[in-house]
């Protein structure tokens, strides 16, 4: 499975890369720092996975996942984000988004979303997540 790595915090993207890297089944293909480079890349690069940030400059993650949903449905997403809000792990399961994970879980908890999206499942783990605070992204 060919994964990119999309984030604007280069550290974030190095720890989820040596995560990631040499997993059985796994390829890291690409990074992208905000999600119109993400949509540029899923272009280019052909991932079956993104693993990829809410909050972002240029264009936010949820909003890249919707475009690159609506081009490239076959592409799986999972969310690594910081933000706990219900609704947006409300927002990706209506996009059709593969996994929800928190940044403060350990890599073991990101390697269990990969498995299950290897597994063609979904990984939203209920209990893990609050009503808005009224946080935009």
């Amino acid at each position: 499975m060919r994964v990119l790595i999309v984030d604007d915090h280069a550290a974030i993207r190095t720890s989820v890369r040596s995560t990631v890297d040499g997993y059985e089944g796994l390829e890291v293909v690409g990074e992208a720092s905000n999600g119109e480079e993400a949509i540029a890349q899923v272009t280019k690069v052909r991932p079956d996975l993104l693993i990829m940030d809410i909050s972002m400059p240029v264009l936010d993650g949820l909003s890249a996942a919707e475009i690159i949903k609506r081009y490239y449905p076959q592409v799986r997403i999972l969310v690594f984000s910081t933000h706990r809000i219900r609704e947006f792990v409300e927002t990706a399961m209506k996009l059709g988004l593969s996994g929800y994970v928190l940044k403060e879980e350990d890599g073991p908890s990101l390697l269990k979303a990969v498995d299950a999206v290897l597994d063609n499942q979904t990984y939203f783990p209920p209990d893990r997540y609050q009503k808005s605070s009224g946080t935009s992204l």
